[in-house]
């Protein structure tokens, strides 16, 4: 399972080579935002989607490739943490790309630039240890 944001601002086709190693090598993605800057954050994920769907077309995959989207970094590393493998088991593996703290950039609805700090490793290890305490209450 990999979580992937990547940065505004970044050219088109470094965004594609990062969705040709996602398409190749994961069966469950949670694309999200990192700092998009003045990009939007959709047209930056719709980016990553059609190089992923390119890839996998040449490439002539026909595995499951589980994909979701999900805007919030903060709530994609949440629902990845929680979500268990298709057999019901922890996932093996869980890969956070970006920053692990990082000033976070985005623009408001008005197109005004905000900051604000984020700390992915802290809320990704608050969710696991959420994740581990339902699994072990059979929640």
């Amino acid at each position: 399972r990999w979580f992937f944001g990547c940065d505004g601002e970044v050219s088109r086709g470094d965004r594609a080579k990062y969705a040709w190693a996602l398409a190749e090598h994961c069966d469950r993605i949670v694309l999200t935002s990192a700092s998009p800057g003045v990009e939007p954050p959709m047209q930056i994920i719709e980016d990553i989607l059609e190089a992923i769907r390119g890839y996998r077309t040449w490439k002539k995959k026909k595995t499951l490739l589980e994909v979701f989207v999900i805007s919030d970094r903060a709530d994609a590393i949440k629902l990845g943490a929680i979500t268990p493998k298709r057999d019901g088991e922890a996932p093996d593996v869980t890969l956070v790309f970006g920053s692990d703290q990082d000033s976070y950039d985005a623009t408001d609805e008005l197109g005004q630039l905000r900051s604000w700090l984020f700390h992915d490793r802290r809320l990704l290890s608050e969710a696991l240890e959420l994740s581990e305490e339902l699994r072990e209450d059979g929640t």
